[in-house]
């Protein structure tokens, strides 16, 4: 074999080795939207006063109390690069104002879930996925969890959280390692939050803020499918013996190549 074909055919065998798996035709459900918010406010009389609504993704939100107290809430949704979600919640007093006495006092509450499906394609087995995902919260009453699962997988399912105040026993969560996923299979994957803002009747401004942002990898020779219009953002890590193969590849263009050499200079 010439030393042009040897290259050649090497150069054919790394592509097939990282297309292997084929974009497998699966029709994954759409990425779906839920929450709400509720809170309380109290008047100038000291009488409490509640309120609730419903929230999609985009919503912001301000409400003004009577006296002055304030609510308001921030949402940040985003599927692309990788499907994320921010929201904060804050509440505001003035307090005593001399003449009127307290004014005010207020609480804001939202709850938000996003959801979405992913589907790893390739040689049937248990595939071993890299998952990178921040969950921070800031104080009392907030919540953040990443939920990955199926009930009809032997493997797969996962669930991080983290909580602070009410019981809860941190600030964030970091998942930075590789985990068991069943090939040809659907997961659903549920970003889910709660926030929490409060105060008070004395002068007071609180604001809190939680985050969920995962992002997945899958060796070379896989290929991960996610809802549509959900981004990821980190290509395909080769597996071990993929970069045995391609190393082992270039070893025989760089002996082919040296034995060539010795030939040309022999003669």
């Amino acid at each position: 074999m010439s030393f042009r074909r040897f290259v050649a055919a090497n150069i054919v065998l790394v592509v097939v080795l990282s297309t292997k798996a084929a974009s497998a035709d699966v029709v994954l459900g759409p990425v779906t939207y839920g929450g709400g918010y509720s809170g309380q406010w109290i008047d100038g009389a000291l009488t409490g006063r509640n309120y609730s609504g419903s929230l999609t993704a985009g919503n912001n939100l301000d409400i003004t109390h009577s006296g002055g107290s304030t609510s308001a809430f921030r949402f940040h949704t985003a599927l692309t690069p990788a499907p994320f979600f921010e929201m904060t919640a804050a509440a505001s007093t003035p307090g005593y104002i001399p003449g009127t006495g307290y004014v005010g006092g207020a609480s804001a509450t939202a709850h938000f879930t996003m959801q979405y499906q992913i589907y790893i394609a390739g040689q049937p087995g248990v595939v071993h996925t890299h998952i990178n995902a921040l969950g921070a919260v800031t104080t009392e009453g907030n919540v953040a969890v990443l939920r990955i699962g199926n009930s009809y997988a032997s493997v797969g399912n996962y669930t991080w959280s983290t909580a602070a105040g009410n019981g809860g026993t941190g600030l964030d969560f970091a998942v930075n390692g590789n985990y068991a996923f069943l090939t040809n299979t659907i997961y659903n994957v549920m970003l889910e939050g709660t926030v929490y803002a409060g105060c008070g009747l004395e002068a007071c401004s609180a604001s809190n803020r939680t985050m969920i942002d995962p992002v997945f990898t899958v060796p070379d020779g896989y290929q991960i499918q996610l809802s549509p219009g959900v981004g990821n953002s980190i290509a395909a890590v080769p597996e071990p013996s993929t970069w045995a193969m391609i190393i082992l590849g270039f070893a025989g263009v760089g002996f082919m190549a040296s034995r060539r050499g010795r030939l040309n200079f022999s003669k």
